[in-house]
């Protein structure tokens, strides 16, 4: 009698525990990887920035941001790491920019050439 209380009590804790680890795993969320390209660029005086690719001899736009105070922001997901360009308005003015899946800083820096800076 008593190693038949043993095992019932086996066997419930095993249930237990087994129902708990069950629990865990739905917890776990699966995010997928994505970009966040964040620009400050003081000397813009345009007023809307595009991400685009360039495809069979044109820019096709992905997304657009308002500029204020310099600043936009894009956010998006590669398949895999490629060139795009950020344009502006309807100005050819434009920046290359090497996408991947990752946080993308870009920065004015003030120099005699008015380079821009990627981190």
């Amino acid at each position: 009698m008593m190693i038949k209380i043993r095992q019932i009590v086996t066997i419930i804790v095993l249930a237990i525990i087994s129902a708990a680890c069950g629990n865990l795993t739905e917890e776990v969320v699966d995010v997928a990887p994505s970009f966040t390209i964040n620009a400050r660029i003081d000397s813009l005086t345009y007023s809307t920035a595009y991400l685009a690719q360039y495809k069979d001899g044109g820019f096709v736009k992905s997304d657009s941001a308002v500029i204020e105070g310099g600043t936009f922001s894009f956010a998006g997901s590669v398949e895999s790491p490629n060139a795009q360009y950020i344009l502006f308005d309807d100005s050819k003015d434009r920046i290359v920019v090497f996408i991947e899946n990752s946080e993308i800083e870009i920065t004015e820096r003030k120099c005699e050439n008015n380079w821009i800076s990627f981190k």
